[in-house]
């Protein structure tokens, strides 16, 4: 099987050999293929964004998420360049088979020299058959804050716009390489929120209020109703926990709204939230141990 440095050095040859066959004479018709090859290419090329801008519409009538079609988009325009390309290198009279093998070898040994990013593209392919998330989805990656909006996904990376407005490029074999939580798939998202009130305070009250507030904000769903219970019997007071249903997009709102009208509210109904119970530490000095009395043995 021939080698890389093979197939370039065969592919060398051949054009080197075409193009010393030209001679002095043979300049003016050189330049009239060359002039004709660029007007195949710059045809091709419109045709080819007319194709794909037909391919595109047709596509966005069908039931296909905008990443789908995005990558059908940017496939089919790489290829048809590549052919437009061939088609006007080939009206040159350049042999199409040396061009076919040194373009093979070359991407052969780019392909060696970036199998990272092979990898990345390989993900990428993977991200569009099997949809794990799709445009504007809220999603986290294998934690450690990596968490925001998709904002566009491509070949080889995927875009993240996070809660802080920032743009997070992620490499398409690290995200697939990570558990990946869709926050938006499902339709909804539960908040989890925990109070802590002294013992003291009323407790049918303050889930009184609790429940008030779930179903006062429009934002909040009836179904599933918040679950509003006691976690634990702490240290420090009664442990309640307080988890509404909402939209993946009012999830950071809405959390920081109920947070503050529980305190609001339980302080006019006048429960007291429970704080932490400092720690003290006694020192009660060396323990020294008991003497025998002289003359005892």
């Amino acid at each position: 099987m021939p080698s890389v440095i093979d197939l370039t050095q065969s592919g060398d040859q051949q054009f080197i050999t075409w193009l010393t066959s030209f001679k002095a004479d043979d300049l003016p018709v050189l330049l009239g293929r060359l002039l004709v090859s660029i007007l195949i290419f710059v045809i091709g090329r419109v045709l080819v964004t007319l194709l794909v801008r037909f391919v595109r519409r047709n596509l966005e009538r069908r039931p296909l998420d905008a990443l789908t079609v995005d990558f059908f988009d940017k496939a089919l325009t790489i290829v048809g360049i590549i052919l437009v390309a061939l088609i006007a290198l080939g009206n040159l009279g350049i042999p199409m088979t040396s061009l076919i093998a040194v373009l093979g070898a070359s991407a052969l040994a780019i392909g060696l020299a970036l199998q990272d990013s092979l990898s990345n593209l390989a993900s990428g392919l993977l991200i569009i058959m099997l949809r794990p998330y799709r445009d504007a989805d809220s999603i986290e990656v294998g934690g450690d804050r990596r968490l925001g909006t998709v904002d566009s996904v491509h070949f080889f990376h995927t875009i993240l716009r996070t809660p802080d407005n920032s743009l997070l490029l992620m490499p398409n074999r690290e995200v697939m390489g990570n558990p990946i939580v869709n926050f938006t798939d499902l339709g909804w998202r539960r908040v989890d929120m925990e109070f802590t009130v002294g013992y003291e305070a009323d407790l049918r009250r303050a889930k009184e209020i609790l429940q008030a507030l779930a179903a006062a904000d429009p934002r909040v769903r009836a179904e599933p109703p918040a679950v509003i219970a006691v976690k634990a019997l702490s240290q420090n007071g009664v442990e309640l926990v307080f988890q509404p249903y909402v939209q993946p997009a009012d999830y950071g709102r809405v959390r920081y709204d109920l947070t503050e009208q529980v305190k609001l509210r339980f302080d006019e109904a006048g429960i007291t939230m429970a704080a932490p119970r400092p720690v003290s530490l006694v020192n009660m000095g060396a323990v020294t141990p008991p003497q025998t009395p002289a003359g005892s043995e």
